[in-house]
């Protein structure tokens, strides 16, 4: 995987939207987040949330990385602190106009590639 030096990386896309993800797969359980690939196919900036959650994530929640800003009609690489994030529960996304935590306003056409270790069972 290019931009990655964890070759056991699994990647994953979502249609990411203010309401979250539901993690399913190897998203749900523990894991490393190594990184994130996202597109953003709207006029406007646009902030990706990522969450420890075995359910999707809601603006009540507090992100475990992000806010993400994605510019507009782009495609971005993101890296993660120290190389990866784990997580214990799952991974569930998030994509809203507002740069708060609490944003409700979804994003339009948001698709997150998230990149990740599944922890063995």
């Amino acid at each position: 995987m290019a931009g990655f030096d964890r070759p056991t990386a699994t990647s994953r896309t979502l249609d990411t939207n203010a309401t979250g993800t539901t993690p399913t797969g190897g998203l749900l359980g523990e894991g490393q987040l190594v990184g994130l690939t996202i597109t953003n196919g709207a006029a406007t900036v646009s902030y990706v949330k990522v969450y420890d959650k075995a359910t999707a994530a809601a603006e009540t929640d507090t992100p475990i990385y992000g806010p993400i800003a994605v510019t507009a009609k782009s495609t971005q690489i993101f890296g993660v602190p120290q190389g990866m994030i784990p997580y214990t529960l799952g991974l569930s996304v998030r994509g809203v106009t507002e740069f708060a935590d609490n944003g409700t306003t979804g994003a339009a056409t948001l698709l997150t590639h998230l990149h990740y270790q599944v922890t063995p069972q």
